[in-house]
């Protein structure tokens, strides 16, 4: 069996060939961020404790905190569509168990 890693970064020839990529944040104080848990258990933990991190260190607010209820199925279009709608800064999004 062969492994095969991938490197998550993207590079300036990537970049070029990929469309609506979100822009980097400049700063994360004072930041506006949603939670979206995949319903599997911990998750929201997970979740929590990160949050907690960046509310902490850069005075951010967790404005959304959802779940979607099941790690096996798309997000609902009226869970993004509330995301979109809010407005946030970022979102932190995470897998349990």
């Amino acid at each position: 069996m062969t492994l095969k890693l991938y490197d998550p970064k993207i590079d300036d020839l990537t970049k070029v060939s990929l469309v609506n990529l979100a822009p980097r944040l400049t700063k994360l104080s004072n930041t506006k961020i949603a939670l979206l848990s995949n319903g599997k258990f911990n998750a929201d933990v997970l979740l929590r404790l990160t949050a907690e991190i960046f509310e902490k260190n850069h005075q951010s607010k967790v404005i959304l905190d959802l779940n979607k209820h099941s790690a096996s199925r798309p997000c609902p279009q009226d869970i993004i569509d509330t995301i979109v709608r809010a407005n946030v800064d970022f979102m932190i999004t995470a897998v349990g168990d």
